[in-house]
C-alpha cells in the first residue's frame, strides 16, 4: 500500500521538475526568437524586392512599347490616343474601359 501511495516528497520533486522544463522552454524560445529575426527580416525585404522588381518591370514595358509606337506613328498620334484614353476613363462609363494584362 505504501508503494501505491505517492509521497510528498515525489510531489515535492515532481513540480519541481516541471517548474525546470518551463524555465528551460523559455530561455530556448526568446533566443529562438531572437535567431530567427534576421531571416524573418531577409523574407520580408526579400518580398518587398520581388514587388518593386515587378512593378517596375511592368512599368518598364509599358514605357519601352510608348516608345515604339512614338517611333512608328509619331509622337502627335500617340500623345492623342493617351488624351482620348484619359477622357474616356473620367466618364461615367469608366467602369466598361477593358484593360489588359499584357501589353
Amino acid at each position: 500500500m505504501n508503494e501505491e501511495r505517492i509521497t510528498e516528497l515525489e510531489i515535492k520533486i515532481a513540480y519541481q521538475e516541471d517548474l525546470l522544463q518551463a524555465l528551460n522552454t523559455i530561455p530556448v524560445s526568446g533566443k529562438l526568437a531572437a535567431q530567427s529575426l534576421p531571416v524573418i527580416g531577409a523574407v520580408s525585404s526579400a518580398s518587398v524586392n520581388w514587388l518593386f522588381i515587378e512593378h517596375y518591370q511592368k512599368i518598364a514595358k509599358v514605357h519601352f512599347s510608348i516608345r515604339a509606337l512614338e517611333r512608328r506613328y509619331g509622337d502627335r498620334v500617340v500623345e492623342n490616343l493617351n488624351k482620348d484614353i484619359v477622357k474616356y476613363n473620367r466618364k461615367e462609363n469608366a467602369r466598361d474601359w477593358v484593360g489588359t494584362e499584357e501589353v
